[in-house]
């Protein structure tokens, strides 16, 4: 036989066996010559003895009965043994039997904590609005300072653009009332988003059942798709592969919220610039940075709030005020920095620009949050937060809490002799 021929028959041989084998691919699929895997306490080795067991048992012609003996693999016994008791506040809809300790535990739903007598309240881990934020005064103060352009307000953003531009011929009275509907159009613009605290961690441990220690090779995501379920509330946990069954932390919680109840400008994979953000500064793209980082992370996330702030940083390092004048995004710029006591950079460039009411308002602003400041007292006990007096306003400010006392005076001194020539 020629030395092709003998390759050619190897060859075929060596693909039958093969054949052979890809039927079976299973732990039971490897003969176990050497007994060491009967000895074994590994996953595979039980695996291996369940469905040794069972061909030895059809063997021997034993019937198979019970439901827990007809499952063959030793993972589904693991489970068949676990409590599958149902936790429901209406059990009655399940017809499940209802033992009179405990017929539902309040952890697992949500971030609320319930004790055997009442609520305590809710976790800490769920962030709140800021307290000052919220208030009545502080809301009007924020709307008065952020000023409606409406070249501005109403500029073509690309990808906005929707229909062509139409001209049409209108009566006073239909003008009026495009002017009025176009207000309220930049109202709902300059909406402002939520200022909240920032959420706590998430470390809630509900179980841990070492029976499933080694089971899975990969953790395990469980969420609650139910419907009208707020989906701070909702219920999502996961199994580790030790068996630690804990609530999911806020990251995988916004992974999966994202796979189920996607947002439009929210992508799974957060965008490259968010780790240098130098590129983007440069080029003076604050406002699309805040855009698109309100569109990605939850206004209470540690990354949202790290963002913003270090863009906010940015402009009052840069005094780029003007980039986010006429935005949603002004209001919030303002209260943080009348937050963190740093508004004389701001104070400077609206005394600059003739605008003594906004800076006005800013002071007054300052007064409403730092109200142990010594400009909160004085303003409170000339009975200057009432009235009208603007100018008397930022110099109480200008004399007691200001940092850059010399530039904020300059600039009131330029201010006044300005107003004298155009006075004179």
């Amino acid at each position: 036989m020629s030395h092709g021929a003998r390759n050619l028959i190897y060859r075929c041989h060596k693909n039958i066996i093969c054949a052979r084998r890809s039927f079976y691919t299973g732990p039971e699929s490897i003969p176990d010559y050497s007994g060491q895997m009967n000895q074994e306490n590994t996953l595979t080795a039980k695996k291996y003895r369940d469905i040794y067991q069972r061909v030895k048992g059809l063997h021997d012609g034993k019937e198979f009965t019970d439901s827990k003996e007809t499952l063959v693999d030793w993972g589904e016994k693991m489970v068949y043994d676990l409590d599958h008791s149902i936790l429901t506040k209406t059990p009655e809809k399940y017809h499940v039997e209802i033992e009179d300790k405990l017929t539902f535990d309040d952890r697992l739903i949500g971030n609320t904590i319930r004790t055997e007598d009442k609520v305590v309240g809710e976790s800490s881990s769920v962030g709140k609005m800021d307290p000052d934020f919220i208030r009545p005064e502080i809301q009007d103060l924020l709307r008065s300072i952020t000023e409606r352009q409406p070249e501005k307000v109403h500029a073509c953003r690309p990808g906005h653009i929707k229909s062509m531009p139409r001209i049409r011929l209108l009566t006073d009275a239909q003008l009026g009332e495009e002017y009025k509907r176009k207000d309220k159009e930049a109202k709902e613009i300059l909406k402002m988003p939520p200022v909240m605290t920032e959420r706590g961690d998430i470390d809630d441990v509900l179980a841990h059942d070492s029976c499933l220690d080694g089971y899975e090779t990969a953790k395990l995501v469980f969420t609650d798709i139910s419907e009208d379920v707020p989906n701070q509330e909702r219920f999502i946990v996961v199994r580790e592969t030790d068996g630690k069954l804990r609530k999911g932390t806020w990251d995988e919680r916004d992974r999966m919220l994202q796979i189920y109840y996607p947002k439009p400008q929210r992508t799974m994979i957060k965008s490259y610039w968010t780790e240098d953000l130098s590129i983007p500064f440069s080029n003076q793209l604050h406002l699309s940075m805040l855009e698109h980082i309100y569109g990605q992370y939850e206004a209470d996330s540690h990354d949202y709030i790290r963002l913003t702030q270090v863009v906010y940083d940015n402009i009052d390092k840069h005094s780029l005020y003007d980039l986010l004048r006429s935005t949603r995004f002004y209001g919030c710029m303002v209260f943080y920095f009348a937050k963190h006591s740093s508004i004389d950079g701001l104070l400077r460039h609206i005394i600059n620009e003739q605008l003594l009411e906004h800076a006005a308002g800013l002071v007054k602003l300052f007064a409403f949050i730092k109200q142990e400041s010594k400009t909160a007292q004085i303003l409170k006990e000339e009975d200057l937060m009432k009235g009208d007096d603007c100018l008397a306003m930022i110099k109480v400010y200008v004399e007691n809490d200001a940092s850059n006392i010399q530039v904020l005076q300059l600039c009131l001194e330029t201010f006044e002799l300005n107003k004298q020539e155009h006075t004179g």
